[in-house]
This record gives structure tokens, sequence and C-alpha cells, in this order.
């Protein structure tokens, strides 16, 4: 598999967002990125073969990953 996406999901100035029991895999960079986010959630995803973070959390209040 060869990937040309740098990110799967990217959230930016979002609220209230939920990305819950996803399988993500095969991105250049990190697979979730949320940038200035609150109350943002990933939770139960499967995350594997990205060439960065699995998850980003940057700027934000009341995000988290479960």
């Amino acid at each position: 598999m060869v990937s040309v996406a740098p990110n799967l999901i990217k959230l930016q100035d979002t609220s209230n967002v939920t990305v819950q029991g996803l399988l993500l895999e095969g991105s250049r960079d990190t697979a979730i990125v949320v940038g200035n986010g609150t109350q943002c959630t990933v939770v139960g995803c499967t995350i594997r073969n990205v060439g960065g973070q699995a998850v980003s959390l940057s700027g934000g209040k009341k995000s988290g990953v479960v």
C-alpha cells in the first residue's frame, strides 16, 4: 500500500466532534490531527501503518483520546 495522504482526518477550530470506532491506516504523517478543537474525542479507533503519530491534539480544550 502506498499512501499520498498526509493525514486521514484533520479537524481545525471545531467543537463537540467524536471520531469513534474507525480503522484508520496508511497515512504519510499523523493519522488524526485536531488543532484548536474543543471537546473533540477519538474513541475506540484502531490506527496502524502511519508515518507519524496516531493522534495529535494541539491548542484546544477538553479534548482527548480513549
